[in-house]
């Protein structure tokens, strides 16, 4: 119990500190641009999406999970800019695995944007890496398939995460878009007594509100 509730916190901490960082990006962004750089200034934008996610997180058997995410981008020059987001998901008991899983994923990086000419499709590509906390689960304590079968279990873990892909925004009104796709690769390294890497497929769609002009 108190390894989960360390991994909770671990979590929260980074989630609050790269939205809090990403925040202040994109308000000091849009303070300092240029108001007519190339007819838009810096401009911030929140969405919430709702996600479902296809792994092999525990022993390399395939299974999906659902929930949602909270996500930031600010555009700081032309099209290029940062985003950060935080993703909750959970698979239960009935999964390939028989075992439940909870995970959170937190990660930041660059995004580049591209407007098309009638403004209301924007297409972006992103590149984002941070941490993923599993917990309410069963996971390995060894480092890998040789040696790990007995080295015990634990009931949660961090890993690296990487998140590599983008998506499709459709502008309804200069204030709300609605986010149509997004799709990316998880990178992972949760302890699994196999490889102790997990390929993820990454799929969620929402709303976003835009700040800025």
């Amino acid at each position: 119990m108190k390894s989960t509730r360390s991994a909770r916190r671990s979590i929260v901490a980074t989630a609050a500190t790269l939205l809090a960082g990403m925040l202040a990006t994109g308000i000091a962004a849009a303070q300092t641009a240029p108001s007519q750089a190339e007819g838009q200034s810096a401009r911030l934008d929140l969405a919430a999406t709702f996600d479902v996610l296809h792994t092999n997180h525990l022993i390399a058997q395939e299974f999906w999970a659902e929930g949602g995410a909270a996500e930031m981008g600010a555009r700081l020059y032309h099209g290029l800019g940062v985003a950060a987001r935080v993703e909750g998901l959970h698979a239960g008991a009935a999964n390939a695995n028989g075992e439940p899983l909870s995970l959170v994923t937190a990660v930041a990086g660059p995004r580049y944007t591209v407007r098309m000419r009638s403004q209301r499709y924007a297409i972006f590509a992103e590149a984002l890496a941070g941490e993923s906390s599993g917990f309410n689960s069963l996971f390995s304590k060894g480092s890998g398939p040789v040696g790990s079968a007995n080295a015990g279990t634990t009931s949660s873990a961090n890993a690296l995460a990487v998140d590599v892909g983008g998506g499709l925004d459709v502008q309804l009104n200069h204030r709300f878009a609605l986010r149509a796709l997004r799709a990316s690769y998880l990178y992972t390294q949760f302890p699994n007594t196999t490889t102790n890497v997990q390929n993820s497929l990454s799929l969620s769609t929402g709303i976003v509100v835009r700040f800025g002009r």
